[in-house]
């Protein structure tokens, strides 16, 4: 007897962004969702994709949309009815959790594709998601995927306050990006045309994602010889929010778009549809994709890297990030420090004097991606869960206050010591506020004990741009021996704002050490960019040779700034109807609050 074929399994896919059906373009999240729907459709799995009808791609290009595609458009208030009519197996958010938006899913087993850490994505543009509101999410999920190896552990936390510690290694699994088993043909460009090498650089711009210092050099490159060219796709997005990152990004795109317009080679030319795109990638030479490091960019499992080594595209791709082990081991591309000028210049002379080597890392780029990255065989984890689709144990959120500093997302540089000299030093940090909320100012310090007794006065200050004093400390020679760190903290009824450019200054004072020693130093970087300006010191030669000081920033401050923090939590989550969740935190806050009243009575608790 024949075995029975197992049942057509049935999965609603809500998306995230446009996906490329037809003529349409896509975003990298939009790619994710397409890639998920066709690796199950391979295996005989219905899917029918939900795309919002909102977002920046979906109003700019409604016209494109596809009638089959268009029927199911969602929208915030129209998930629970999508899910009634269309009654799934599965439902499956891709790629990521801040669209999901349903009331009830008591019968439908849930999974959420963590495509990337939106909470960072969201705080480098200045409207950082709700971290109770994600956690309250993933509490919701039955099964989790991600589209890198190295997200696991990042997403194991955060669903550990989701209040669900997994059973087994099988509730994360790890479905990378990838794309379809036909690999499309290559074709190499002429080595002795005039345009060759031809690069290209596809993708939306975003705040997360600065690649400046590689497309100038490029740029540069081409220019100066008098070969070549260079291609730019896509645009920084339309949005109400703005911070410093993402002010600068868009300041890059301008800057790029006016060296277009004087140098021929150099091409900016917006978003394209996908089939059209694929066209030029698949005649191009090479690859740019050099991210300036942040914590995102070291999570990324970057899809536009996935797609161009698809087309026979070798990447020259920063040397941090997951993807980077997977172009070293097939040889399919360039892994440089994207801070680096002298390796980025390398990789570009080799590019232009060794054709031959340019086609060979072509050919290994697709047999990487036939190797390990087509969608029938990634989506095997995420197969074998449709096929027999459970719903994990209810759950319930541990909440608390989560919030990424910051300096998380300052690019790295080359640790050095700014060396203290008496009589007197005074060293100046002209620096952007990262982010808002920011509460002090702190600079690593090490004094050295022995010599400590010949300092008088050590001061630090943060002024404006009109040199109005923001915050202020002194220390007091007896202080310092042992001293890690010297700290101004911003007074509570005194904001500073995300994009505000002040001067950090420390001065120290004090009798003759004897010689030229020092008699500590301060943690500097070089090579360091955002938030770092320029810096300068007194009493040096070369002040212009001197490394950014190392400045970190807290945004967490005393009882007064907690209380503000909370008031404005709780007024956000009553205005956005999140009843639920309120009554949950003042239940779990007001035990807390009677012990410190009976306290503060004199009463005993």
């Amino acid at each position: 007897m024949l075995a029975s074929a197992p049942p057509r399994m049935k999965v609603l896919l809500f998306a995230n962004d446009l996906m490329p059906f037809g003529s349409l373009p896509t975003s990298g999240g939009g790619l994710r969702c397409y890639q998920l729907m066709k690796g199950l459709e391979a295996h005989g799995v219905e899917v029918l994709a939900s795309m919002p009808g909102f977002t920046f791609l979906a109003e700019k290009y409604s016209g494109q949309i596809p009638a089959a595609q268009r029927e199911l458009l969602w929208r915030w208030e129209t998930q629970d009815a999508i899910l009634r009519d269309v009654k799934p197996d599965v439902v499956l958010f891709a790629s990521n959790w801040d669209h999901f938006n349903l009331t009830s899913v008591k019968d439908v087993p849930v999974v959420i594709d963590l495509h990337g850490s939106r909470l960072i994505e969201t705080t480098t543009w200045g409207n950082p998601v709700s971290t109770d509101r994600k956690v309250e999410v993933l509490s919701q999920a039955d099964c989790l995927i991600t589209a890198g190896r190295w997200q696991r552990s990042y997403f194991c936390g955060w669903l550990v306050q989701a209040g669900r510690v997994p059973e087994d290694e099988h509730f994360i699994r790890y479905v990378p990006i990838s794309l379809g088993p036909d690999l499309p043909e290559h074709v190499h460009p002429d080595p002795s045309a005039p345009e060759t090498p031809r690069f290209v650089s596809g993708g939306g711009w975003f705040p997360w994602q600065n690649q400046a210092k590689l497309l100038f050099a490029a740029s540069r490159e081409v220019a100066a010889r008098g070969r070549g060219s260079v291609d730019i796709f896509g645009t920084p997005h339309e949005t109400p929010h703005s911070s410093p990152e993402d002010r600068e990004i868009r300041d890059v795109y301008r800057r790029i778009q006016r060296l277009g317009a004087e140098t021929p080679r150099i091409r900016v030319r917006g978003y394209l549809g996908r089939p059209e795109l694929i066209e030029v990638y698949r005649r191009a030479s090479v690859a740019l994709e050099g991210m300036r490091y942040n914590l995102e960019r070291e999570l990324a499992f970057t899809t536009r890297t996935i797609e161009y080594l698809w087309c026979g595209l070798p990447v020259l791709y920063n040397d941090y990030a997951e993807i980077s082990g997977h172009l070293r081991e097939y040889d399919a591309g360039w892994t440089v420090d994207p801070d680096s000028d002298a390796a980025i210049e390398a990789v570009l002379e080799e590019i232009f004097s060794d054709p031959d080597g340019v086609r060979r890392k072509s050919g290994n780029a697709q047999r990487l991606v036939r190797d390990r990255f087509t969608w029938d065989k990634t989506i095997l984890p995420l197969l074998d869960f449709v096929r027999r689709p459970t719903k994990a144990p209810a759950a319930r959120p541990v909440l608390g206050i989560v919030s990424p500093l910051p300096s998380y997302l300052v690019p790295r540089g080359v640790e050095t010591v700014v060396p203290l000299l008496l009589p007197r030093t005074v060293l100046r940090q002209a620096f952007i506020v990262p982010a808002d909320g920011v509460r002090a100012v702190e600079l690593p310090v090490t004094i050295d004990g022995a010599r400590a007794h010949f300092i008088s006065r050590l001061k630090i200050t943060v002024r404006d741009a009109g040199s109005r004093v923001l915050a202020r400390r002194a220390y007091q020679g007896e202080e310092l021996a042992g001293l890690r760190s010297v700290v101004a903290k911003f007074p509570v009824y005194r904001r500073v704002k995300g994009g505000d450019r002040l001067v950090f200054a420390l001065q120290i004072e004090g009798g003759e050490a004897g010689g030229n020693e020092p008699v500590g130093g301060v943690t500097g970087h070089r090579g360091a960019g955002f938030p770092f300006l320029s810096s300068t010191t007194e009493g040096t030669a070369e002040a212009e040779a001197e490394p950014s000081l190392a400045l970190h920033f807290s945004v967490t401050g005393g009882r007064a700034e907690r209380a503000v923090f909370l008031a404005g939590r709780a007024w956000l989550m009553f205005r956005t109807g999140q009843w639920r969740l309120l009554s949950r935190v003042i239940a779990r806050r007001i035990p807390v609050l009677k012990v410190h009243a009976r306290r503060l009575l004199g009463r005993p608790a």
